[in-house]
This record gives structure tokens, sequence and C-alpha cells, in this order.
């Protein structure tokens, strides 16, 4: 059975442009235009607001200067198996306490890096253009945001630790961060 071609012809009133199929039913062509017109916006809203978030969460990842995030990532968990037995290491209490640490952790890490890269925007335009504040990606009043939020994301999660790990794991941050930078600008 050959399939029924529907063609679509034009035709024209006096306020209103119309389709009529060969079904006979008439389209209201405005109509159409307006609700294809707001089906492309709201898609293309959608569309715009998940490239902002890839956008940030790019220029945040390239701030927090992911070998680093990488490398200590990867040695919380390389120690945590070093000093764990092997029959823990698939229960509850083990990654609840692999999770308290590296999420602190990583977050005064972006800390520290966002300090430097804060502290030091005129020898990273030098030295490293390619950083976000450097090449102008990421404003310095936001980027003072990301390592105020990260700092207290930090401060926040140390609290499941016993007290003299939180001063130690501020002041090594805190002190690591410092000097580096005083020692850069000699």
């Amino acid at each position: 059975i050959p399939l029924e071609r529907r063609v679509p012809f034009k035709f024209i009133s006096e306020s209103k442009e119309y389709v009529r199929s060969s079904s006979s039913k008439s389209i209201n062509l405005e109509g159409l235009r307006c609700a294809a017109k707001s089906y492309t916006d709201n898609n293309s809203k959608n569309i715009n607001i998940f490239q902002q978030v890839a956008d940030t969460a790019k220029i945040v990842w390239d701030f927090s200067r992911p070998h680093t995030i990488v490398g200590s990532g990867l040695s919380i968990i390389c120690l945590f198996l070093f000093a764990t037995p092997n029959h823990l290491w698939r229960t509850k209490q083990f990654a609840q306490n692999l999770l308290n640490s590296l999420i602190p952790s990583l977050l005064m890490n972006l800390y520290i890096t966002g300090l430097n890269q804060v502290s030091d925007v005129e020898i990273d335009q030098i030295n490293k253009p390619y950083l976000p504040i450097a090449s102008g990606v990421l404003s310095k009043s936001n980027a003072i945001i990301i390592v105020c939020l990260s700092l207290i994301g930090a401060l926040f999660n140390v609290g499941r630790m016993d007290w003299p790990l939180q001063v130690a794991f501020f002041l090594v941050g805190q002190v690591s961060s410092l000097c580096s930078q005083s020692i850069c600008k000699r």
C-alpha cells in the first residue's frame, strides 16, 4: 500500500498566514512560529546554563592546578591503603575515614594553590600566563571567593578530625603557602 504523501500548501488570509494540509486542516503558522521560538529559546537557555556550569567547572579545575589535586588525592588514597590492613579496605569505616581525610585535604590544596595565585598575579602573568587569573579568565575577586569557600569547606570537614591534626592541617597549609610566596618574591 503506497503511503499518502501530505504536502502542505500555503494560503494567506487578511491577517494570518495558514498552512492547509491534504487532510484539509488549517494550521496557524504564526502560532507555530511562536511555539517553535519558545521551544528553541527554552532549549538554548538550558544549553547556555549547562555551558556556563561546564565553563565555570573548567575554570575552577584549572585554578586548582589539576596536577596538585590528582597528586594529593592519589597520595592520600595510597597512604590509607598502606596504613590499613587489606581485610578492612571494603568496610564502611575505611571509606568514611578516607573521605573524611580526602575531602578537606583536597579543599585545602585548592586553598593553598588559589592563595598562591591570588597573591602572585604579576609573577604568574610572566611565568605562567595560562593560569586563570593571569590570563584574565578568572577575576581576582572571584578567585578570592573560591579560596575562602575552599578554606571554609576544608575547616568544616576537618571538624571530624582530632584537634592536633586540625592544627597541623591548617598550619602546614598556611605556612607552606606563605613561605613559598616570600621565597618567590626575593
